[in-house]
């Protein structure tokens, strides 16, 4: 059998596709029509003799065997501009989108508001931020990039410790100003507290109650760590929340510090076939940078 050689532009589009899971949006990033990327990837599949994609209304999302490409894919990429940073000066390679998915508090009050810092260094970089409770699957490129509560285990995976960060029980100053003085342990009995829905806890980590004297039920129960805190800012009742979050804001204020105090760690995690993709590794530096930075901010000090 005559054995087909795959063309660096087919690959590009299948890239692109794998990225926005959207033709449309493909050929926008690349210029392209989007009768040509579809075109294209329908070449590349026909020479691979594989369906690469799940083709429906939604978009297009990654078969096994498209899994299986996508990071050899990226290692063309990868060397494709290395090689024109090489011989042009210029850097090519940090440019195009990446995909970074993070929990929904630490996203929306810590990431996000520090993103004009990168994006200002790297103009030419999309950055997608997926702050939300269903973590992406790293190891089926769901993303490139995600900082997890939990450590993982799997083999195809860069894991570094990005930071640690403390939470402290919290409750609004109005709450408190029509409540019972809290002193102590024993002055927290009869007290609305505010907390996760068991259902939807995803990780472990989340039970904080379980590493403090508190034994109280939460009589408020919310899904995000961020309605929680509106909740509590609101004067709902008293929740554990990060530092990160509640530190700082004048209308909360801390109670029992030397009491209740919790230490959870982010993992920061990454494919291992990323690790020289230049974009990539920018944004990963720009996380350890901002958590190195922000360290009495995480950690409530």
């Amino acid at each position: 059998m005559q054995r087909q050689n795959l063309n660096w532009d087919d690959l590009r589009v299948f890239l692109e596709v794998s990225r926005t899971q959207l033709l449309s949006k493909a050929a926008s990033r690349l210029n392209l029509d989007q009768t040509t990327v579809s075109r294209r990837l329908q070449r590349l599949e026909d020479k691979l003799s594989v369906q690469l994609f799940e083709r429906s209304r939604r978009g297009h999302k990654l078969t096994q065997a498209g899994c299986a490409l996508r990071p050899y894919a990226e290692k063309v990429e990868s060397a494709t501009f290395s090689a024109q940073e090489s011989l042009t000066g210029t850097d090519q390679a940090l440019s195009g989108m990446i995909r970074v998915n993070v929990a929904d508090g630490f996203g929306a009050h810590f990431v996000a508001p520090r993103l004009a810092e990168f994006t200002s260094l790297h103009p030419a970089i999309e950055v997608e931020l997926v702050s939300n409770l269903n973590f992406l699957n790293v190891s089926q490129r769901e993303t490139d990039i995600a900082v997890h509560l939990a450590r993982p285990s799997a083999d195809n995976l860069i894991v570094q410790k990005l930071t640690d960060y403390h939470l402290k029980l919290y409750a609004s100053k109005d709450y408190l100003a029509k409540s019972e003085p809290i002193n102590g342990p024993n002055d927290l009995s009869g007290h609305t507290f505010v907390g996760y829905i068991d259902d939807f806890i995803y990780a472990s980590e989340l039970r904080y109650m379980e590493d403090t004297v508190l034994n109280e039920p939460s009589r408020v129960r919310l899904s995000s760590t961020v309605a929680q805190y509106h909740a509590v800012r609101n004067g709902a009742g008293l929740c554990i929340l990060p530092c990160f979050m509640a530190h700082g804001d004048s209308a909360l204020v801390p109670l029992l510090e030397e009491v209740v105090l919790v230490t959870r760690t982010f993992w920061l995690i990454m494919p291992k076939d990323l690790k020289n993709v230049a974009r990539v590794q920018s944004f990963a530096g720009f996380l350890t940078r901002i958590c190195q930075r922000e360290k009495s901010l995480l950690l409530g000090t």
